[in-house]
């Protein structure tokens, strides 16, 4: 893409309204446009893959989101050293030195609403992403869904916290923390296998049901531990885990892979009987 012929003032300030300024006046676009270029690329490395950003750009809507993650990140990455000053229409850039800076709270407060708006664009764009053939295998999949819990959205359904840029940080970690939970649950093999079919949304009736049931335990985890202090020594909601657990062991052909793993093998080992010619008698 082409994308300094993309994004010109008017597409720039369309996804980023707080910079509008008058076409006369030296505006927020004229010292960002050179950075759009490094921008998209990091879209591609980081969210796209150079394997499917041609595919995924030949789709109108995905491509507008790139635009948009393109114009929002440009701006977040500079903007704190561009001088804003607060306009009438917005934030512009100061051109004499009877003009004063805009305060950094709003400044800052600006830049978590667009960090809010890039998360959510890059959401559309993983969404759609999850069904491209192949994309699933990519490192670019893996970065962005680490776990089930990758969805803004997510956040604000399934826990008690805002939406905030340091919110969405602190539940990445602890969703991470989660999955280590997990897959001592329904097995490292499951896991890792349902979680390829989850990036490229390919998964089972029955492998939906472990994610939603995934999903609430981790919102249960997040909330809980959000706000402790004792590192190492987390909340953890058993009674979301055992509720999964007794779903695979209740439909155990339905999960070959948990029913093949090492886990499994040791929950169901046989226990030795003793015969009446043993030599030595084993109480168990």
């Amino acid at each position: 893409m082409d994308i300094k012929a993309e994004i010109t003032k008017k597409v720039f300030e369309q996804h980023v309204p707080a910079a509008k300024m008058p076409d006369r006046n030296t505006s927020v676009y004229d010292r960002l446009k050179e950075m759009f270029a490094f921008s998209y690329r990091k879209v591609v490395e980081s969210v796209l893959s150079p394997l499917y950003a041609e595919q995924a750009e030949a789709d109108e809507t995905v491509k507008q989101q790139i635009i948009r993650v393109v114009c929002l990140e440009a701006f977040v990455r500079t903007c704190r050293s561009l001088d804003l000053v607060l306009t009438a229409t917005g934030f512009g850039i100061v051109s004499t030195e009877s003009m004063a800076p805009a305060s950094k709270a709003r400044v800052e407060a600006l830049i978590e609403e667009i960090n809010i708006e890039e998360l959510n664009a890059i959401d559309a764009i993983v969404e759609w992403m999850r069904n491209v053939e192949g994309w699933a295998l990519t490192p670019q999949a893996e970065i962005r869904i680490r776990t089930f819990f990758f969805r803004p959205q997510h956040l604000q359904l399934l826990t008690s916290m805002q939406l905030t840029w340091l919110n969405w940080q602190k539940a990445q970690n602890l969703a991470l923390e989660a999955q280590r939970y997990l897959r001592e649950t329904i097995s490292f093999e499951y896991l890792g296998v349902l979680m390829e079919r989850y990036r490229s949304n390919t998964c089972t009736g029955a492998d939906k049901i472990v994610v939603n049931k995934a999903l609430v335990f981790f919102g249960v985890f997040i909330s809980y531990n959000n706000d402790r202090q004792a590192v190492g020594n987390p909340y953890i909601p058993r009674r979301h885990l055992d509720d999964i657990m007794d779903v695979l062991e209740r439909n155990i052909d339905d999960f070959p892979e948990y029913k093949a793993s090492r886990l499994y093998k040791k929950r169901h080992r046989n226990r030795y009987e003793n015969k009446q010619d043993d030599p030595t008698f084993f109480f168990m």
